[in-house]
């Protein structure tokens, strides 16, 4: 009887295995087929793609899709080298969790604590900034313009000097507002370097990468930390969505603890498997890895998360846990449902392709709020308005950005809303699923959801806040481009006549001082159109420095000297008898003066 029993036991437990196995086999199954079919479905836009699906038991789904590099048909296999971008912002948060775990750091504690004196010179508010505001990104710091990126390393500073070139100045109070800083992320790497001893690159080569057996991955911004990676990574290639090869697009980060990893597909699944599995080898206790996914930021007045220690909250049908981003060649993906007990990791050599990384996170993990279609939420028509991303320069030379990304909410229907951009012609369009809570509705959004605080008057969104604007400082904006480019116009006019004129039959022409000075001003304000072209190039691929922003403003304060003594000279001579063509090039160069001055001082293009 005991032995029948024995035997109908082990049966069963046989049965269980058996279908435990068979079930996880199905659910593998059906994740290759949906995989492959949405890379089949948009092969014309796919270069080379990796995707994980990693569960409580391991690695349940790893492929590589396409081509490493398409000129000599090199496939994609798990050797294939990409960029993290701005997913190696989780090595920071996991190597201060470690240092939280060891007693070296405390998360609530003022950063100055762990800072060289004086360190920090453009803090604007008396309440001290914590770890938490680092990883949060609610230190409050505008974004960061220059001395960033270097296109070559023959001037790359350390991460100390780096971080003393680049401060930015302080425009929100500690904890108020969510403002997307790479910078302060680069500062808790820093911490991190303070309190070990040794450089950042050096603590996770030593902590995380090696512990992992993570042999070819890197932090450094050169990639020195690791042979494979520093060998290979010129032979890494990079394509847009058109395939078509991207080239020059590497650049070194100065601030490199924010987005500078860089290591094979399978060294990145082994990450995952980590994080997705709590290994003891990145922490080593329980209670650590459930403080390291607690919630340390919310949504204003709602129970969803937003961030839990670095760890960006994604809403799918679960809420998980990660980031993603691009560089200027890779994206990349990573999310973990701590519920499900499972996590993703989706890795593209090309950049800004939400089609892939958010198409296939929202394919495997689900799109939020999917089931709700109530619709019985009056919309507060108060959202309707202009706004600008809290992660902005609002003062200084680069206070322009501000217009670039001027974004327009607008009611669409009885439930919707249209986000949009002022100078694009890129829209999303949301549902309300919660009070005052959006989800994305087709396709692959930058942000799956967004959330109105009617208090604050502001949109949340994930990696950022959203602050209203007004629409004449819109206005203004606008009118002062329009300005600058009649200014330019009449400056080119005004050069060429001119000059013809001076250098005409008649020599005498040359002591002219109203002409003369008509050449002076429209040349410097030729020269002003051409300074900002190149210095807003320059921006736009990264490597615009300090130094280029000084030379900047003295030209901008020199040319407003100018218009002052054009102004002297007009004045002197205003009874004086000339040409009437000469006064017309005149009164074509006091426009210009007025414009191009008023676009400078509109600006704030004489700071730094």
């Amino acid at each position: 009887m005991h032995r029948k029993m024995i035997a109908a036991l082990v049966t069963v437990l046989v049965f269980l295995n058996t279908a435990a196995v068979a079930a996880a086999s199905s659910q593998a199954h059906d994740v290759v087929g949906m995989v492959d079919e949405f890379i089949e479905k948009h092969a014309d836009e796919t270069a080379g793609v990796a995707i994980a699906v990693v569960g409580e038991e391991g690695v349940t789904f790893q492929k590589s899709y396409g081509y490493a590099d398409i000129e000599n048909m090199k496939i994609a296999d798990d050797h294939t080298l990409y960029e993290w971008g701005p997913v190696s912002k989780l090595l920071v948060c996991i190597a201060v969790m470690q240092l939280h775990e060891q007693g070296k750091l405390n998360l609530e504690a003022d950063i100055m604590t762990y800072l060289p004196n004086h360190f920090l010179r453009k803090t604007q508010f008396s309440e001290p900034i914590t770890m938490i505001h680092l990883l949060n990104n609610t230190a409050g710091w505008q974004d960061v313009a220059t001395d960033m990126r270097y296109a070559g390393d023959d001037m790359l500073p350390d991460l100390q000097s780096a971080l003393q070139i680049c401060e930015p100045l302080q425009i929100y109070a500690p904890g108020t507002t969510v403002a997307y800083s790479n910078y302060g992320i680069a500062l808790a790497g820093y911490v991190v370097e303070r309190i070990s001893g040794i450089p950042f690159y050096e603590y996770v080569a030593d902590h995380i990468f090696a512990p992992l057996s993570m042999n070819r991955s890197s932090i450094h911004p050169k990639g020195a930390d690791n042979d494979y990676v520093f060998e290979n990574q010129s032979k890494m290639r990079s394509y847009s969505t058109l395939l078509e090869q991207n080239h020059n697009y590497f650049r070194l980060n100065a601030l490199y603890p924010c987005e500078s990893a860089i290591g094979s597909f399978d060294d990145m699944v082994k990450f995952l498997n980590a994080l997705v599995r709590k290994d003891a080898n990145l922490l080593e206790k329980t209670e650590t890895w459930a403080l390291m996914f607690t919630p340390t930021l919310y949504y204003d007045h709602t129970a969803m998360p937003r961030n839990a220690h670095g760890f960006w909250a994604y809403h799918h049908e679960n809420v998980t846990y990660g980031h993603g981003g691009t560089t200027l060649g890779f994206s990349c993906q990573l999310a973990i449902d701590v519920e499900g007990k499972q996590g993703i990791v989706i890795m593209v050599n090309q950049p800004y392709t939400t089609t892939h990384t958010f198409g296939l996170a929202n394919l495997l993990l689900g799109n939020f709020a999917s089931d709700n279609n109530d619709k019985n939420l009056p919309l507060n028509k108060d959202i309707e308005g202009y706004y600008v991303s809290a992660r902005t320069i609002s003062e200084g030379f680069f206070r322009i950005y501000d217009l670039l990304n001027v974004i327009i909410i607008t009611p669409i229907g009885e439930n919707e809303i249209e986000f949009s951009y002022l100078l694009s012609d890129y829209t999303m369009n949301f549902r309300q699923v919660q009070p005052n809570i959006f989800a994305y509705k087709d396709g692959f959004g930058v942000y799956n959801m967004i959330a109105y605080h009617a208090e604050r008057d502001t949109i949340q969104a994930p990696n950022w806040d959203l602050m209203r604007t007004d629409k004449s400082y819109i206005v203004w904006g606008i009118i002062t481009f329009i300005a600058l480019l009649i200014a330019m116009m009449l400056c080119l006019i005004t050069f060429i006549w001119s000059t013809i004129r001076i250098l005409g039959k008649n020599r005498k022409r040359i002591l002219d001082l109203p002409l003369l000075s008509n050449i002076v001003i429209s040349a410097a304000g030729i020269g002003f159109g051409a300074m900002l072209a190149f210095t807003v190039f320059q921006a736009m691929n990264y490597t615009v420095t300090r130094q280029n922003v000084t030379a900047a403003i003295a030209f901008n304060i020199v040319y407003i000297v100018l218009s002052l003594g054009y102004f002297a000279i007009l004045f002197v001579n205003k009874k004086r008898a000339i040409p009437k063509i000469d006064r017309v090039l005149g009164v074509f160069s006091l426009i210009s003066c007025v414009c191009i001055s008023f676009f400078i001082m509109y600006w704030k293009m004489y700071i730094h």
